[in-house]
């Protein structure tokens, strides 16, 4: 995290970011405080210190409030200068929540002095029991642990978030029973449905889709646990033949 600034020869600072939400699992609509604690663990004083503060999805940032330095609402960037050994900087982002899918992020990405701990200076916030689409493992299956950010093929509990701007499309052809499914990103995520059965499980409410995306259902079906089935956007749907869509 030592960014373009100069780096002082034999001198480190342990620079750690902590997020924490005032809500644990807000709602749609709903309105969170999150608070960004930028600690230096020295041995020493560092200066020029920045921090990115980015709503990667979901989040709507209203106002922010730094303890120290200031922050450019165009870039996310909080630039916060000093921070001595031993001392903390806050930044209080007061936000609203725009679905179910929403994540947010903090990283020091500049300091006058090297990073004596590196990997504590970076922190993302996500819906607890939520888990997002990667395809770090191979790029496109939903049944390959690997591409899925828990690190495991979603269950029940978990609500579905393939909301990145790729890879795509994902590939589905399996049974599976999930919290939601949320499909959409800046680039219209594609769902490929070609067999199996997926189940809405809607552990927290309805059976919900939250969609700006494409749900390409060329076979099986998809079911609804509990009612209603809700469609929460767009959802384009392109089909082949006959498909079921069951309400239990």
């Amino acid at each position: 995290n030592t960014g373009d600034s100069a780096v002082v020869e034999g001198l480190a600072a342990d620079l750690e970011i902590a997020k924490v939400a005032d809500v644990p699992d807000p709602v749609p609509g709903a309105s969170v405080v999150f608070t960004v604690t930028l600690t230096n663990n020295g041995p020493n004083t560092t200066n020029g210190v920045e921090v990115v503060d980015a709503a990667l999805f979901g989040v709507t940032f209203d106002s922010v409030v730094p303890s120290q330095g200031s922050f450019d609402a165009g870039t996310g960037v909080w630039s916060v200068g000093q921070v001595a050994a031993g001392t903390d900087a806050t930044l209080t982002v007061n936000a609203t929540i725009d679905n179910d899918c929403w994540s947010n992020a903090a990283e020091v990405t500049a300091s006058a002095l090297p990073d004596l701990v590196p990997g504590n200076e970076s922190v993302l916030l996500t819906p607890p029991g939520a888990t997002f689409w990667t395809g770090e493992a191979d790029g496109s299956s939903w049944g390959v642990a690997g591409n899925w950010s828990a690190g495991s093929v979603p269950t029940a509990a978990q609500r579905v978030c393939i909301v990145a701007d790729g890879p795509y499309p994902v590939n589905f052809n399996q049974t599976a029973t999930i919290e939601l499914l949320y499909l959409g990103g800046d680039t219209p995520a594609t769902l490929t449905v070609t067999g199996g059965s997926l189940t809405l499980a809607g552990a927290s409410g309805p059976s919900t889709i939250n969609t700006t995306g494409v749900l390409d259902w060329q076979a099986g079906s998809l079911t609804a646990a509990t009612s209603p089935l809700v469609n929460d956007g767009l959802l384009t749907i392109t089909t082949g033949g006959f498909k079921t869509l069951e309400d239990d």
